[in-house]
């Protein structure tokens, strides 16, 4: 494990514990054949060659037909491939030391410390005689113990029954004090966090908190080893991988230092990092995870430890429960980042069409929505080609034409059928609202999360005190309220 670089981890151990019952069976074959060629009276060297050579196809089958079970494992890509990869290599590595062990190093010990069976055993050096006798006499006294102890078991059979139901009983009362996670997460010194602000902050301004993001990581993160810092994305909202982007929201990560090499955890650091960021005027909501990346990946789980899953048709409803329990949530100790996935409602104009009046006039919905999305967003009206090169021509209105929503029903549709120029406004009412900036869904129904980590607490504990506090809020009928992400296996 240490030349291949694997590390001691869930996987490793759980593949030693899947090869340690394998790996003594050659040696015990070995040895009980070369013991059966002394009794025969066949001297030590004799009895280790014949009874390894006559037994060594037998262990070899055997070992061979676990190993092509766990061999093609070293073969499988991607994120898989990176767990059950290390699975594979160390049964097969063991398994195989396991065989070559069995046929060489096993009868060279055979042949000097059994005795052949026809001359007596064989002189024993004067240490290893001391250790024989030292650990057969206590083997005998346990032996001993063992006849005593079962003796009297047989004898209160009651008592030993009613003893250990009682001693099983009081186990099952302790398991409240011990905490309980989905998944431990280990100490890989990976953080990441999101920090958002109001929505419709410019790029310029986004950018100035990004610095600000930077220098408390270049001051109070001194174990970092590499760190990056992303600000504002474009005009549009986009949702990859569980991760907002957009001219609002600041994206960073810092890779720290192997744990021997620092006194602070990871789960400190973003603590201090998180505090920080929060005392930064116009953040809003921020969200650090410390957890290995490969983890959200391998559970499809993306977004925080903890995901309260409401369901509901109605935004007003579901966004007034998830008020509450958001509320709620941040008095539960060991809760931290607190947020509700559904972003503040952002302003829009929302035009509705006149359908009778805008037929009437030769105008279809097509028409409008066309020239609408024309003169405020653009489109290609032709290409320009010069020199083997092709150029898209785009036509939109001058931003003094369309800066206020009063501008947008003074626009003029022109009617493919009489040429007459119309003003939107006299098909059309234009008018302001609030809409959410995106819909999450979950078998097809509308969903916001109310979402937290953990800091210093068991996800388990968290949980069953959330489950505690959400029987205390009434939830509409036709609300449903679930557990998503990490919390779904651990509660």
């Amino acid at each position: 494990m240490f030349l291949s670089g694997k590390t001691i981890n869930t996987i490793s151990l759980s593949s030693l514990t899947i090869a340690i019952g394998m790996v003594v069976d050659n040696a015990i074959v070995v040895v009980d054949n070369v013991y059966r060629h002394l009794e025969k009276g066949k001297r030590p060297k004799e009895a280790a060659i014949f009874g390894t050579s006559e037994m060594f196809l037998s262990i070899a089958a055997s070992t061979l037909t676990t190993v092509v079970v766990f061999l093609p494992m070293l073969f499988i890509t991607g994120v898989v491939g990176i767990m059950f990869g290390e699975l594979a290599i160390i049964i097969t590595v063991t398994l195989t030391a396991s065989l070559f062990t069995a046929a060489t190093f096993t009868p060279m010990l055979c042949s000097k410390w059994m005795g052949s069976g026809q001359n007596g055993p064989k002189k024993k050096n004067r240490f290893f005689s001391k250790f024989y006798d030292l650990s057969e006499h206590w083997f005998k006294s346990w032996e001993e113990f063992y006849a005593k102890s079962l003796a009297w078991c047989l004898g209160h059979k009651k008592f030993v029954i009613f003893g250990f139901l009682a001693a099983f009983i009081l186990s099952l009362l302790l398991a409240k004090f011990v905490g309980n996670e989905f998944i431990p997460e280990e100490d890989s010194g990976d953080m990441r966090s999101t920090v958002s602000m109001p929505i419709g902050t410019r790029v310029e301004e986004t950018d100035k908190i990004a610095s600000r993001i930077e220098d408390i990581l270049e001051q109070y993160a001194p174990e970092k080893r590499f760190m990056y810092v992303a600000s504002g994305q474009g005009s549009t909202m986009s949702v990859t991988m569980g991760s907002q982007s957009g001219s609002h929201i600041i994206t960073n990560g810092v890779k720290l230092v192997p744990k021997t090499e620092r006194k602070r955890s990871v789960k400190e650091v973003g603590q201090v990092i998180r505090n920080k960021i929060k005392q930064i005027p116009g953040v809003i909501k921020t969200g650090i995870t410390t957890g290995n990346p490969l983890n959200s990946m391998i559970t499809g789980a993306g977004g925080k430890q903890i995901q309260v899953e409401i369901t509901g048709h109605s935004f007003e409803d579901t966004d007034e429960l998830a008020n509450k329990i958001k509320e709620m949530m941040e008095e539960i100790s060991g809760t931290t980042d607190v947020s509700i996935s559904r972003d503040l409602n952002r302003p829009e104009l929302r035009v509705q069409v006149y359908r009778e009046k805008a037929s009437s006039l030769g105008l279809n919905m097509r028409d409008i929505a066309d020239s609408v999305k024309t003169f405020v967003e653009g489109s290609t009206a032709t290409r320009y080609r010069e020199k083997g090169e092709t150029y898209d021509i785009y036509v939109r209105l001058e931003e003094r034409f369309r800066a206020n929503p009063e501008d947008v029903g003074n626009l003029t549709i022109i009617s493919p059928f009489t040429g007459k120029q119309i003003k939107l406004s006299s098909v059309a009412r234009v008018y302001e609202v609030t809409g959410p900036v995106e819909i999450e869904r979950k078998n097809r129904e509308r969903m916001v999360k109310v979402e937290c980590n953990t800091y210093k607490r068991s996800m388990g504990k968290v949980i069953e005190d959330i489950k505690n506090q959400l029987r205390k809020i009434p939830v509409p009928s036709d609300i449903i309220i679930s557990f998503g992400g990490d919390a779904e296996g651990a509660g």
